[in-house]
């Protein structure tokens, strides 16, 4: 009767601790996450925010990146990487910040997870420049309600454009020439090493370092 007893106890802590398990994972928990841009002249291009499996990763360092990465890395464009995203069955979910993020500013993006075991990454551009992105890699969700956790993000070379830091080849303001082939580029995604002050960019206004941005999650339900 006793081990009887003792067998149903552990059915019982067992199914309690996978019905407590399954509530979590069907709870609606959200994030506020802050891009703050720690350049002292690079505008940011609106930043890409996806959720997915531990685990997996949208960004492939040392590998080629994929053309929806290419496009944002070349000229901030998004809609190409969420495709991508969304077509990636270890990605919950994606969303775009609306608008640029200058120097000094802040912006803010609103994303839903329904299971804390789940990753963040998040990805921008420096807009002048002709492919340099912002990263901040698998970042965690296991937060409280109201918990922040603060990351500095890391800056690659997506390596799909030469880096002529020529005004022709350049995005943003005061160049606007997007959409312009500026060579192919390294072939593969790697730590950025700033400018390198061969063409038309200024240093006293563009040039920047490995930690470009602080990315703070905020989980806010």
């Amino acid at each position: 009767m006793k081990l009887f007893t003792s067998i149903l106890s552990i059915g019982l802590l067992v199914a309690g601790i996978a019905r407590a398990e399954r509530q979590q994972e069907t709870q609606k928990h959200l994030y506020k996450v802050t891009l703050v841009n720690l350049t002292k002249g690079q505008p940011f291009t609106p930043p890409v925010v996806a959720v997915h499996a531990p685990g997996h990763s949208v960004v492939h360092l040392a590998h080629e990146a994929s053309p929806g990465l290419a496009a944002l890395a070349k000229d901030g464009a998004t809609d190409l990487f969420q495709e991508e995203l969304e077509y990636d069955n270890k990605v919950v979910r994606s969303v775009v910040g609306d608008g640029f993020t200058m120097p000094g500013l802040t912006l803010d993006v609103t994303v839903e997870a329904n299971n804390p075991r789940y990753k963040l990454t998040l990805v921008t551009m420096l807009a002048r420049t002709n492919d340099a992105i912002v990263v901040a890699k698998d970042l965690s969700l296991k937060l409280r309600p109201g918990q922040k956790a603060v990351y500095l993000a890391n800056t690659y070379d997506a390596g799909v454009e030469d880096n002529t830091e020529l005004c022709a080849h350049i995005p943003a303001p005061p160049c606007n020439n997007p959409n312009v082939d500026a060579g192919i580029g390294e072939g593969f995604i790697r730590p950025h090493e700033g400018l390198l002050q061969v063409g038309d960019l200024l240093p006293e206004r563009d040039a920047f370092a490995n930690n470009t941005a602080k990315v703070i999650v905020e989980r806010i339900q």
